[in-house]
Formats: C-alpha cells, sequence, structure tokens
C-alpha cells in the first residue's frame, strides 16, 4: 500500500542483502493531504472501542437510508481468517465490501472526524522520490490501482479509471511499463471480467491476489 516504513526499512534491509522485491502502489499517495479508507479504518479500530464505532456506524447508516449495499454474498467469508474479534471484522466487511465505495468514503471521514482522530502525518506514505529511488535499485514497481477500491464494486467506466489512471502516474514516476498488479484487498470477488480486461488493455503481464491460503473452493 506504500506506506513510508516500505522505504525507511523493507527497501534498505533488501538492498543491503541484494534482493528485489515488488512493492505495489496506489498511486493516490501520491497525492498531498491523501490518506486512504483502507488506513483510515486501521487507525478507527486501533484508537475507537469496536462497541462505539459500530454504534456510530449504525446511525449513521440510519441517517441515510440510500447508501447503497452490495451483494452482502460475494464477501461473507471476508477476514474469516483473521484474528481479530468478529466485531471488528464486522466493521471492515462493511466498509470494505458492503457499501458502495463513494458512501464509504463519506461514511469514514464521517468517523474519522466525529472521533478526532488525527491523520496529519506527512511521512506515512511514500513519495516519488523515494517510488523512483527504489526502482532504480532493482526493486519492481507494481500497481495497486489509484485509491485501493474494491474493483468487482465498480462499473466498467470506474474501474478503467482506477487502473489506467494508476499506470499513467506510476510509470511517469519511474519512467518504466507497469508489468505487474495487485488486486486491492485480494481475495475471490474483488475483480470481476472487466478488471481482467482492462489489465490486459495496458498490457500488464502478471496479476496478483492476497490471500493467505490456497482455497478448495475453486
Amino acid at each position: 500500500d506504500g506506506l513510508q516504513e516500505h522505504y525507511n526499512h523493507v527497501y534498505k534491509i533488501l538492498k543491503r542483502r541484494e534482493k528485489s522485491a515488488i512493492f505495489f502502489i496506489p498511486s493516490k499517495i501520491l497525492n498531498k493531504n491523501t490518506f486512504l479508507k483502507v488506513h483510515k479504518i486501521h487507525f478507527l479500530i486501533a484508537k475507537i472501542k469496536i462497541d462505539k464505532l459500530l454504534d456510530q456506524l449504525n446511525n449513521l447508516l440510519k441517517k441515510n437510508r440510500s447508501k447503497n449495499l452490495q451483494n452482502y454474498s460475494n464477501f461473507n467469508k471476508s477476514y474469516t481468517s483473521n484474528d481479530d474479534h468478529q466485531k471488528v471484522n464486522l466493521f471492515k466487511r462493511y466498509l470494505n465490501y458492503y457499501i458502495d465505495h463513494n458512501s464509504s468514503e463519506k461514511i469514514v471521514s464521517k468517523l474519522i472526524r466525529i472521533n478526532k482522530i488525527n491523520l496529519e502525518n506527512k511521512n506515512f506514505y511514500l513519495n516519488k522520490k523515494n517510488l523512483l529511488t527504489m526502482s532504480n535499485n532493482k526493486m519492481v514497481i507494481g500497481s495497486h490501482s489509484h485509491s485501493h477500491p474494491v474493483l468487482s464494486n465498480l462499473n466498467y467506466k470506474n474501474q478503467k479509471h482506477e487502473i489506467f489512471l494508476s499506470s499513467k502516474v506510476l510509470q511517469q514516476v519511474t519512467g518504466k511499463k507497469m508489468n505487474f498488479f495487485s488486486f486491492p484487498y485480494g481475495i475471490k470477488n474483488t475483480y470481476n471480467q472487466f478488471t481482467l480486461r482492462l489489465l490486459t488493455k495496458i498490457g500488464v503481464k502478471h496479476s496478483f491476489i492476497a490471500d493467505n491460503h490456497i482455497s478448495s473452493d475453486k
């Protein structure tokens, strides 16, 4: 996800050991004052009791019944392999999968404001200079979309924007074509045929999931 610690620690260890690795970057992190929703959720869970967060989420959903809920069945098993409490997994499942991307972004931003979470950390993400240094020192930069949404929850047009913009931005920074792509969240059903078609169009050679086991559900 392009965290600064990957440059400060991981990259330097790899370089010292003369090893290469692939770093998958959501290109939006290169914009000033950007904080991805996926990381806002992490901060909320780390700082606020989960029962309070679930109550706040429920109240926000009640106030606006027009929130577009996605197909529950696609993601009912998400986070089941995590060690987190079931309530934490439910909170993450709603905000990452069940509620449409734009609505979820707004809800998470409201939760950040309600709970007075300070995200003014200018060094949380990699910058362009970091990426170029890594790319020039045997590290491979791959795309992870632009803003890290669940791609299968987007229509073709919005998926195209996410995939094409990320490839364009990262290529401008590194001067190299994006041959590698990792699906945001990386589990089954987070991408679809639209996604694969678009990746083929821009010449991506290898795409990756991030599941931590081999599923028996083919």
